[in-house]
């Protein structure tokens, strides 16, 4: 999170975001699509969770949604965690994946749903954080793909920021799902260089890069309470985070208004070396102003 609050290189240790320290970001919901949050986790232990949910095709089982993969966790602590980009953003944990680490396509639409419906009824501001995808083979099912492309513009429609992760596969984003959608915001990542992560997907379907080497984040593997973590979902994360802390501090901005800031309020021009048809954008958060 120290890249993204300055412009150039070297890092100067200290990371600036403009909160109420009692409060937090507390105007903005976050709905994390993933593998649920260890709520316990002390990086919650100052503004907690507000919900969790378990998106399940068998309504007779519902397993913990608390369950050791840390991934969810990580997400939820780099947003809205204690030390993370918005801190006290209101964090709604919807978990699509079983105890085997296995989710569907039907689950992953279901999430959608429930999230535009839940929106629908409280009214609050916003946003979606979808750290997850998959690579979309050409010989694959057309009428389907449209079908989870539209699902996904629902959420822009109904006034809901969105950022999904370009992926780790070092090919065309534009390959990948749901970062190929062109209403959200895909998300690269970059290394301690400020170069295209190794393993990030690049491309003109990237709207922006953040860091995805080296992340430092919250976790519950068999007890750990922080994992160092690589890859898009981290970049992915602090995207979101920004965008919620943006949409406190400038309120009268609209949906639509704060995933266009993410682009237009990137530092641009920093990222050296290969970025085959990657915007040279890099994430940029400090102070969240206009």
């Amino acid at each position: 999170m120290d890249r993204v609050d300055q412009d150039e290189l070297p890092l100067n240790n200290l990371f600036y975001n403009e909160y109420d320290q009692s409060l937090g970001f507390d105007s903005v919901d976050v709905y994390i699509l993933d593998t649920g949050i260890h709520n316990n986790h002390s990086a919650f232990n100052k503004y907690g969770v507000a919900s969790e949910y378990y998106v399940s095709t068998d309504e007779t089982s519902a397993p913990d949604i608390t369950y050791f993969n840390g991934h969810g966790t990580a997400m939820a602590g780099l947003i809205g965690g204690e030390f993370g980009v918005s801190p006290g953003a209101k964090i709604h944990a919807i978990r699509i994946f079983d105890q085997d680490e296995f989710a569907s396509y039907a689950l992953f639409v279901a999430a959608i749903n429930r999230v535009i419906n839940q929106v629908g009824i409280t009214a609050r501001k916003s946003v979606v954080n979808i750290s997850i995808g998959s690579v979309w083979d050409e010989n694959d099912n057309a009428t389907y793909l449209a079908y989870l492309k539209s699902t996904v513009q629902g959420l822009i429609t109904a006034g809901i920021p969105t950022a999904v992760a370009g992926g780790n596969w070092q090919h065309d984003a534009c390959l990948n799902f749901p970062a190929m959608v062109p209403e959200v915001i895909s998300v690269g990542g970059s290394n301690i260089d400020d170069q295209l992560y190794i393993y990030s997907s690049y491309g003109s379907c990237i709207d922006v890069v953040a860091p995805a080497v080296s992340i430092t984040a919250p976790c519950y593997y068999y007890g750990w309470t922080t994992c160092t973590w690589p890859g898009t979902s981290m970049s992915t994360a602090m995207t979101t985070g920004a965008m919620a802390a943006y949409w406190h501090t400038n309120p009268n901005k609209t949906a639509a208004e704060v995933m266009a800031w993410v682009t237009s309020g990137a530092t641009q021009g920093v990222l050296n070396g290969q970025l085959l048809g990657t915007p040279n954008r890099l994430l940029r958060t400090v102070g969240c102003s206009s």
